[in-house]
């Protein structure tokens, strides 16, 4: 009995992680440079990794940068940013369920999101464009890559918002 839950355990783990590594390889950190169009990417930008898979941006055009810079940001740290959004707005719980309730509560208490919005609606034109090219370069990964943008995504069924 045991050993027949073991092997259904170990195929289940190299099921999910076939689907993972087939699915998901595309937007893993490269290394060395690589050419990838990304559509909405208001100019062209080189994306270089170190051997650490740090990504290094060099573009002559400032919005393909912070739009490449979001891109890049959301490939490799989507689940984090999702968390983090939603943590600061007091909807965690929609995702992972009742036991975030009452950090929601007390986020919403606090009014981080009406806060940040407040605060959004007062930044200068040029740091409205740096936020809202970083903002694009967010949303092109998303839509490049859907739920399948983090595995955390997709193991809880969520579908994230733009």
């Amino acid at each position: 009995m045991l050993s027949s839950l073991v092997a259904v355990f170990l195929v289940v783990v190299v099921v999910l992680g076939s689907v993972r590594f087939g699915v998901a390889r595309s937007r893993l950190p490269e290394r060395g440079s690589f050419t990838e169009t990304v559509p909405g990417c208001p100019a062209e930008v080189v994306i270089r990794f170190d051997g650490l898979g740090v990504p290094h941006i060099s573009t002559d055009d400032e919005e393909a940068l912070w739009f490449a810079q979001g891109f890049a940001h959301a490939r490799d740290r989507f689940f984090q940013m999702e968390m983090a959004r939603r943590l600061a707005s007091g909807r965690l719980a929609e995702v992972v369920g009742a036991a975030a309730l009452p950090s929601d509560r007390r986020f919403r208490t606090w009014r981080i999101g009406a806060t940040a919005r407040r605060q959004a609606a007062l930044v200068d034109a040029r740091s409205r464009a740096v936020l809202e090219a970083y903002a694009d370069g967010v949303n092109a990964a998303l839509e490049a890559f859907g739920r399948w943008i983090a595995p955390e995504i997709w193991l809880l069924g969520h579908d994230p918002e733009p």
